[in-house]
């Protein structure tokens, strides 16, 4: 099975299943589709709307116009399959979008997956992906994915460290000698962030903000310096007692506030991680410094600001938010040489 599995084959597909958003990769031709991972359906029945098409882009826009007149799942959450059907239906559209040369019924997916979810969250995403169209699945820790996309070479005796930030998730993994030597994770990522950043508009000005808007309002703020005279930014949104549009102006300084706690708690699973090391190793990383991705890892500053935190420097990735999918990617495409590093139970 493994030489069959190691040709590169048109209908072998990776599969980054994200909390925010969805990418697809084909052997020899990298990432083909990217789609939020969304579905819009009708409120009063739970159907997928416009025929079971209304997912990912085509659910957004459709949020968009329509507002609180139709409902928004988003199948995933914290990295975990939240709901079932919407998830395999999702995937069904998903696979049969794939570009001019791909299949609707995909041989093998590889997909990537949280290292640290649990047997059942596991069994889920296996079956969700084989009801979508699948014929075989093969699963790979995300953070190894990250860290192929990334070109870190885990094989050198020398420790590396890689923090990758999703939506749902951040783990952070050293690696040394062809080994995993520790990974650290927790369920905080970008939707913590926007959620937080939701919940302190909401208390001190009374508007509910659209998750997309608290995403646009912490990346145009980011994680910079304070600045004298910094303008406020104006955030769009819902006022309770009224359901009508409402503009208002928040301050870069409460944007950053409300970011705190989250980000402590990231910046508490890298010391973790450092935590678990004998002191040489730490030390040698301390030098060395991370390599970080993710699309959470798009918050401006981000890096600067984890440096800060831990002492480490922190060096972005040339395609933070891809860096997942181009590594599973490799990953198939050469599974000849990386299949010692899929789970155990699906290498078989």
């Amino acid at each position: 099975m493994l030489s069959l599995l190691s040709r590169s084959q048109r209908s072998d597909l990776t599969l980054d299943l994200g909390t925010a958003t969805t990418r697809i990769g084909r052997c020899g031709e990298g990432v083909v589709l990217s789609q939020p991972t969304l579905v819009a359906v009708d409120p009063s029945t739970g159907r997928i709307l416009s025929g079971g098409r209304a997912v990912g882009h085509v659910a957004a826009e459709m949020l968009a116009r329509r507002g609180d007149s139709i409902g928004a799942i988003r199948p995933l959450q914290s990295g975990a399959i939240g709901d079932y059907e919407a998830c395999e239906a999702a995937l069904r559209q998903f696979f049969a979008m794939v570009p001019a040369g791909g299949v609707r019924r995909p041989r093998h997916v590889l997909v990537t997956i949280a290292s640290q979810i649990t047997a059942v969250e596991r069994r889920a995403v296996l079956n969700t992906v084989q009801r979508a169209g699948a014929q075989r699945v093969l699963l790979l820790a995300s953070i190894r994915a990250a860290a192929l996309g990334a070109q870190v070479p885990m094989a050198d005796p020398e420790a590396k460290l890689i923090c990758q930030i999703g939506a749902g998730w951040t783990e952070v993994a050293v690696f040394g000698g062809g080994e995993v030597i520790t990974v650290q994770a927790t369920r905080v990522g970008g939707d913590a962030m926007d959620q937080a950043l939701a919940d302190r508009v909401r208390r001190d000005h009374g508007l509910r903000m659209s998750p997309e808007e608290a995403e646009r309002l912490r990346i145009e703020t980011g994680l910079g310096p304070e600045v004298a005279d910094e303008p406020a930014h104006r955030v769009r949104g819902i006022d309770p007692a009224s359901g009508l549009p409402q503009e208002i102006e928040v301050a870069s300084s409460r944007v950053r506030s409300a970011l705190d706690r989250p980000l402590e708690q990231i910046s508490a699973t890298v010391r973790s991680a450092l935590d678990d090391l004998a002191p040489s190793t730490a030390a040698e990383l301390m030098g060395r410094g991370a390599h970080l991705c993710g699309g959470g890892a798009l918050l401006p500053g981000i890096d600067c600001w984890l440096s800060e935190q831990t002492g480490m420097s922190f060096q972005l990735t040339d395609r933070p938010a891809e860096t997942t999918i181009d590594g599973a990617s490799l990953c198939l495409e050469n599974l000849d040489r990386w299949h010692s590093l899929l789970e155990p139970d699906d290498a078989r």
